[in-house]
């Protein structure tokens, strides 16, 4: 579903390249956020104590806190895929297109990859 998405938006950035520079800004900020999010779940996990053991008869209304992160994870995790999977493709888009690479866009790019290194 991400890779059809991405492939709709690098659809309408050739026929709107001004749209798809925008979307790509707006991506490349959700994922710098996503990334934050994900990294301090990350740390809030390493540092909290060892797991109790899964007890195997649990009520269905009580809420496991283990889950409850790995599911919060899983989220971040997804946006951040879908969101690197789109900019991906439009960035390919980008030097068939009128105006090529926005310079705000390169300069956005090297943000994310130094917080990825």
């Amino acid at each position: 579903v991400r890779h059809e998405a991405a492939a709709v938006y690098a659809a309408i950035a050739q026929a709107f390249p001004s749209e798809g520079r925008v979307f790509v800004i707006v991506s490349l900020g959700s994922f710098c956020a996503n990334l934050d999010a994900i990294q301090s779940l990350s740390l809030r996990v390493a540092s909290s104590p060892s797991p109790m053991p899964k007890s195997r008869f649990r009520r269905n209304n009580e809420q496991n806190d283990g889950t409850s992160t790995a599911e919060e994870l899983m989220k971040h995790q997804s946006t951040l895929h879908g969101n690197a999977l789109a900019v991906s493709m439009l960035m390919h888009e980008f030097p068939h297109i009128m105006g090529g690479v926005a310079t705000a866009i390169v300069s956005k790019v090297f943000d994310v990859v130094g917080k990825l290194l």
